[in-house]
């Protein structure tokens, strides 16, 4: 079998003059809740440094990566970081570990990640339960078998109890397509590996904003995310997150969903799945830190059931279910909505058992 080589993209990053980038002096940084990020190496500027606790490098990576796994990690800290721009501070919601498994390399073979990323997972699952990964192959799924890497994630998961949160992957068909419909109806858009990871969240994009003459309209999928169908026909993704769109002279639209922080606190603008995944890892582990002893299953399962359907649902059929399915998942993350009590959503989950002459109320 042809050995499958992970990249991780950066499709159009455009660096911005550098600007003041304080901390919210309020936030106890102790407190956040932790995501370790697989990627090319993090480094934030010095007054950020509490954010990246620990910088960590598997036994066979050397060198200085790229910028993508620092504007990741941003994307996990802030989330949309171009909607905090007009306030005096940044206001953080989780810190992160940063992993860096790729060192001075641009792609890395299926055997070298994997074997990297179970480094990982051995030397942190005990003190993080939530693992973003924004890199994947550049060809799509066949999906009559699991892929390999997308069968060991699940392994990890199960052995350790962790949760991979993970991109669907980028094509470039906005190239050879002139409309969002051709896009989508392309089977080369199929997500690409390690993307068809049954237990693993992954997370395609759709639009935040349409400013300029961009693909997409807000709320659809951008010119650039993969989509479903998954591994046998489930759907995937499961989920989606706001990020930017792109425009159809193929530049990087300057909307607040493709700002990102740069090595050295700069701002800089990009789009991709690679931004989408880790925005859901850090709405997970704020969903898991309401939740007593952090139950990550039981926080996947109110972030599934808080996600919001950005597509009218009325009158749909079977086929155009699936259709949607395949784009959306469950909907667009939302974790203000899973970490209170609110009208017609779940309010309360027990994990366990129960034995038949036991009741509960």
């Amino acid at each position: 079998e042809q050995t499958g080589f992970f990249r991780i993209e950066q499709s159009g990053l455009v660096n911005l003059d550098s600007t003041d980038l304080e901390l919210d002096p309020d936030i106890d940084t102790d407190s956040l809740p932790v995501v370790v990020v697989l990627d090319s190496g993090v480094n934030f500027p010095d007054d950020f440094a509490n954010l990246v606790p620990i910088h960590w490098k598997a036994s066979d990576v050397s060198g200085q990566g790229t910028p993508h796994g620092t504007l990741v990690a941003s994307k996990v800290v802030f989330s949309h970081i171009g909607l905090q721009l007009g306030n005096a501070y940044l206001r953080a919601r989780a810190k992160v570990i940063d992993c860096d498994i790729y060192g001075e390399q641009k792609s890395v073979s299926q055997d070298d990640m994997s074997r990297r990323i179970e480094e990982a997972v051995v030397a942190f699952h005990d003190v993080a339960r939530i693992f973003n990964l924004s890199s994947n192959v550049d060809k799509a799924i066949e999906g009559d078998e699991l892929s390999i890497l997308g069968y060991q994630l699940d392994c990890l998961m199960r052995n350790y109890g962790v949760k991979f949160v993970i991109s669907a992957g980028n094509h470039h068909l906005a190239q050879s397509c002139s409309t969002l419909e051709e896009i989508l109806d392309d089977t080369d858009a199929r997500i690409a590996e390690p993307a068809d990871s049954m237990l693993g969240i992954t997370v395609g994009a759709i639009a935040g904003a349409e400013l300029g003459d961009v693909f997409s309209k807000r709320g659809e999928p951008t010119a650039y995310t993969r989509i479903g169908p998954g591994f046998s026909g489930f759907y995937k993704p499961d989920l989606v997150a706001y990020a930017g769109n792109l425009t159809r002279s193929l530049k990087v639209a300057n909307d607040p969903f493709s700002y990102m922080i740069m090595p050295g606190g700069k701002l800089g603008l990009d789009i991709g799945t690679s931004f989408s995944a880790p925005v859901v890892a850090g709405d997970l582990a704020e969903v898991a830190a309401s939740i007593p002893q952090c139950d990550i299953l039981l926080a996947q399962a109110l972030l599934y059931n808080g996600a919001e359907k950005t597509w009218d649902t009325s009158k749909m059929d079977k086929k155009e279910a699936i259709y949607m399915g395949n784009q959306f998942g469950r909907g667009l993350s939302v974790p203000e909505n899973c970490k209170f009590s609110s009208p017609h959503r779940v309010t309360f989950l027990r994990t366990g058992s129960l034995r038949k002459a036991h009741k509960e109320h």
